[in-house]
Parts: structure tokens; C-alpha cells; sequence
């Protein structure tokens, strides 16, 4: 039986927490994960590491109708989801408590991911987390922010 719409609302993608993946890594010293502090945000998330849990990521969201990228704006790591599917975006933009709730469920782990930015990206300050839905045409479905 397929899932109705509504369905598919409650199930939006959880975020892997990177700054415990980060973290583990830089203690073990045989893995080929990053050393040091990146110069910027940018090349932070530019980085091998992110590159492949990005890629992981959009992996667990292959036939969800959305898709992730990651983009840099100062001090603030944005997740960008791309809501593919004109349907269920026109679904969400009428019920974006679902998107609150999934998000305030995650939190914590946008909060650590914020405050880990300090360790991997010299010279940041106050850096932020913002998760942003957007449709195929870029508009804004909702956005939260993070600070850790």
C-alpha cells in the first residue's frame, strides 16, 4: 500500500551529527579524516570528510523527494534541502509545524554540530546552523536556525 502524503511529511530526513563524527575522528589517528583547523567555512565544508557524509546523506534520502547540499554564509553552516517533488511542496508549505517538529526533535544535534565548527574553522565566531527547505525553485518553505 502506498504512503499517503501526510506520510511521507512525518518522515523528514535526520541529520547525522557531525561534530561526534568529527570528533572520534580526529582522536583516532589512523583514519584519513582532516587534521587541524580549516582557514574557512567554505573549505570546511569543501573538506573530503564532508564531502562523503554529504554524500551519505543524500544516500538515505534517495526516493524521499528531497536532496541535501551544504553552503557557507559567513559564520552560518546552512543544510539545504531541496524539496524535488511539486506536490509534496505545495503539502509542506501549507504544514510547516511538521518541519518544526522534526526539527526541534534534532535540536540538540544542530546545536552540537554549530558549536563544532568552532574546533574545525579558524577565526569563527558565533557560528550558526540554519536547516532550509526550499522548493525546485529555490523559494523558501521554511528555515530554522541553530546556535550551539
Amino acid at each position: 500500500m502506498q504512503k499517503s502524503r501526510a506520510q511521507k511529511v512525518r518522515r523528514l530526513p535526520q541529520i547525522r551529527n557531525v561534530s561526534s563524527e568529527t570528533e572520534a575522528n580526529s582522536e583516532d589517528e589512523s583514519t584519513d579524516a582532516p587534521t587541524g583547523k580549516f582557514a574557512t567555512l567554505e573549505d570546511f565544508i569543501n573538506s573530503d570528510l564532508m564531502k562523503s557524509q554529504m554524500e551519505t546523506q543524500n544516500e538515505s534520502l534517495e526516493g524521499s523527494g528531497l536532496k541535501a547540499a551544504l553552503k557557507a554564509e559567513g559564520s552560518t553552516l546552512i543544510y539545504l534541502f531541496t524539496v524535488e517533488d511539486d506536490a509534496m511542496a505545495e503539502l509542506l508549505k501549507s504544514n510547516t509545524e511538521s518541519i518544526q517538529s522534526s526539527l526541534d526533535s534534532q535540536a540538540s544535534a544542530f546545536e552540537a554540530i554549530a558549536r563544532s565548527l568552532i574546533a574545525a574553522v579558524e577565526e569563527i565566531e558565533n557560528p550558526i546552523v540554519v536547516v532550509r527547505y526550499v522548493d525546485n525553485a529555490g523559494e523558501e518553505i521554511f528555515s530554522q536556525e541553530f546556535v550551539g
